[in-house]
């Protein structure tokens, strides 16, 4: 059982490590970006999948944060001049935490999907008042943010942006991970899967919930000031409801209530986004045909849990092929 639990963390840690020394040995300035822009978008999946997978919390609207802090970011670069990436990462998850315990306290009175439908109604409000506040550039955006130093070390040379992010990512899905898998992410998940039952048994279910929500908007504020310090930009679109929709997709494709499902799931998309949409206008095309086809024959995701999801498939035809071979062939006399 122990060697169960080790293995998936040892495997993506392997992954990670053998990520970045790729990336950093033979990928360009180009794809260095491109790379970065992949690690943040499995940061902003992770978190997204925490809140609506561990916790049940329909949650259409997390782009709030995530262009709440990189606008944050924006303005702590190029109206105060504040360079330092720690204090940036960290504002960005305290503005998090903030904005979503305010938000959270809706769910006292709104539960299900009538609660993802509020949170996607205050992130297009947001997106029309940065639309007309020309404090924070009308549609325009703010340009110009700093890539920061990390002590002392600027990040503007791309390996050591990749390094930084990289290393924010790992560490961000190494909280979700013992997040998920420690007591609090255990009473989320019965709160989850059944309320009255956890209610009826003293389980305070509005405040496993809240935090779960609380803590996804805080990472979500994280991935969201990334952002900000790796584009150097950031617009209004950001707010946009499609801006939402990105990393809840890469987590029901992978699987959104594991924390490797959105890890793929996002690499997925950002294969087609990136890469493909280069090769042939008809990208979207296949992102929906992919995603489509994955819904059709694994409703739980390919790495989700259950007998539902791709990982499952394939391990059971695994067993299917080995029990075949030890079968003893049957000859004729």
């Amino acid at each position: 059982m122990a060697g169960k639990l080790l293995r998936e963390p040892v495997v993506l840690s392997v992954l990670a490590v053998a990520f970045l020394a790729w990336s950093l040995r033979f990928a360009g300035s180009a794809l260095l970006f491109q790379l970065t822009e992949m690690l943040i978008a499995i940061l902003f999946a992770v978190a997204v999948s925490y809140v609506m997978g561990v916790s049940g919390t329909p949650a259409f609207g997390n782009q709030l944060f995530y262009a709440g802090a990189a606008y944050l970011v924006a303005i702590m670069t190029t109206r105060f001049n504040v360079d330092n990436v720690l204090e940036l990462c960290g504002a960005s998850i305290v503005l998090g935490v903030v904005m979503g315990g305010v938000i959270s306290l809706l769910l006292k009175k709104i539960t299900g999907v009538a609660f993802g439908m509020v949170t996607l109604a205050i992130s297009q409000m947001a997106y029309v008042y940065v639309g007309i506040s020309n404090y924070l550039g009308s549609d325009n955006g703010l340009s110009g943010i700093s890539p920061g130093t990390f002590f002392g070390v600027s990040l503007l040379d791309p390996d050591r942006m990749l390094i930084f992010v990289w290393a924010v990512v790992v560490l961000g899905v190494i909280v979700i991970a013992l997040i998920t898998r420690s007591r609090l992410g255990l009473l989320t998940r019965a709160s989850r899967d059944s309320a009255s039952r956890a209610s009826a048994i003293g389980i305070p279910t509005f405040r496993y919930h809240a935090t779960a929500f609380i803590i996804g908007a805080a990472i979500c504020g994280l991935a969201g000031s990334l952002t900000a310090i790796t584009v150097g930009t950031v617009d209004q679109d950001m707010f946009y409801w499609t801006a939402g929709a990105a990393p809840i997709l890469a987590g029901l494709l992978g699987g959104i209530r594991t924390i490797k499902g959105p890890i793929a799931g996002s690499i997925i998309l950002s294969i087609i986004i990136i890469w493909v949409s280069t090769l042939t206008t008809s990208w979207l095309l296949l992102e929906g045909a992919i995603t489509l086809g994955v819904f059709l024959i694994w409703p739980q995701g390919l790495l989700g849990e259950g007998s539902g999801s791709g990982l499952a498939a394939a391990r059971s035809l695994t067993r299917r092929i080995a029990r075949s071979r030890r079968q003893p062939k049957v000859t004729s006399s």
